[in-house]
């Protein structure tokens, strides 16, 4: 269950998206996305990280699959924006929202804070102002495998690998 939040809705950047999206589930490819929006709509308890409860919000179902592989596609063509070439045949992105690795065990979380860190140490990229900011790196040894640190409005995370077909189609975090 996701909220609508109030910290984003605020947000001047989101501001200024908002009648782009609003035309965007106004086309008829849009109507499933807007019906799944309204169909899942309900009254939430809102809290805050450290679980107290500071009112109530409107909170739907967010299709974590589908997130992850909208930034996967992201991934690809951030890949293209910087190697010049596309993903070789053989190799996948895989993504994973920071929301969809609550549960993972403690080696793994982890492997994933080890991850993070090494990434937020590489260059920041900045695409708008605070709407998207990336951090990647790969081995010296091997262009094309690497991992990639998404951030959307300062807010939403998401860690992104790429790797060989078989491992990325067997791996799962």
């Amino acid at each position: 269950m996701a909220t609508l939040r109030d910290d984003l809705a605020s947000d001047p950047n989101v501001q200024r998206l908002i009648p782009g999206v609003l035309r965007g589930l106004a086309r008829p490819q849009a109507l499933r996305l807007a019906r799944s929006i309204v169909s899942t709509a309900k009254e939430v308890e809102i809290q805050t990280a450290s679980g107290l409860s500071v009112g109530k919000g409107v909170g739907y179902d967010v299709d974590l699959v589908v997130l992850d592989r909208v930034m996967a596609r992201t991934v690809k063509g951030l890949y293209f924006h910087h190697f010049e070439k596309p993903i070789p045949i053989g190799y996948d992105v895989r993504a994973f929202s920071f929301a969809g690795l609550q549960g993972v065990d403690q080696s793994l979380r982890g492997n994933i804070i080890d991850t993070i860190t090494a990434l937020t140490s590489q260059h920041l990229h900045r695409v708008g102002d605070r709407i998207f900011l990336y951090w990647y790196q790969t081995p010296p040894e091997h262009e094309v495998v690497s991992a990639w640190l998404l951030l959307l409005y300062l807010r939403l995370p998401f860690l992104c690998i790429i790797g060989p077909k078989d491992e990325c189609a067997t791996r799962t975090v």
